[in-house]
């Protein structure tokens, strides 16, 4: 059993939302680089009124892809002190979730329910579903190898059903 206690502090909580946010932005960034360009095309012909609309709704979704992260920042920034026991298992995972020092779910979860894993940097994402996911602080592991032991769990589980 590996065990691994991940508080979700502010600085966890940026990272994955700039994680989950990164394609959602670049995608975002594509359309309105495509809809300026429809928008200089409609000046270019005379159509200044379709032009004008384009403009704004390039202008519109620029700034709007500026401050999603800030505002999904924020609202992440309120929520109260949380704290996971994770117990990782060859076959499952248990996780104990602690809110403001009160036990509040203890629940198992089998790796083959897992919709994907993601690592990066320190972190291990671990998606439940396409939007939501646990996420497991890696220098909280006791062993440097257990990280990698986790990954070979889930591995080995993944499409089990």
């Amino acid at each position: 059993m590996i065990e691994n206690t991940t508080e979700y502090n502010i600085d966890i909580l940026k990272k994955f939302t700039k994680f989950a946010t990164k394609k959602a932005k670049i995608i975002t960034l594509i359309c309105s680089l495509i809809i300026l360009i429809c928008s200089v095309l409609e000046f270019c012909l005379g159509a200044y009124v379709l032009g004008g609309i384009f403009l704004g709704l390039a202008l519109f979704f620029m700034v709007a892809n500026l401050f999603t992260t800030k505002f999904a920042l924020k609202k992440a920034t309120t929520m109260p002190s949380i704290k996971v026991e994770y117990e990782f298992l060859p076959d499952s995972l248990n996780l104990t979730t602690y809110s403001n020092g009160q036990q509040i779910e203890k629940a198992t979860l089998a790796y083959s329910t897992l919709f994907k894993y993601v690592e990066h940097n320190d972190l291990l994402f671990l998606y439940i579903n396409k939007m939501q996911a646990l996420i497991v602080d890696c220098n909280k592991f006791k062993e440097s190898t257990d990280k990698e032991v986790v990954k070979r769990y889930i591995d080995s589980n993944r499409f089990i059903k």
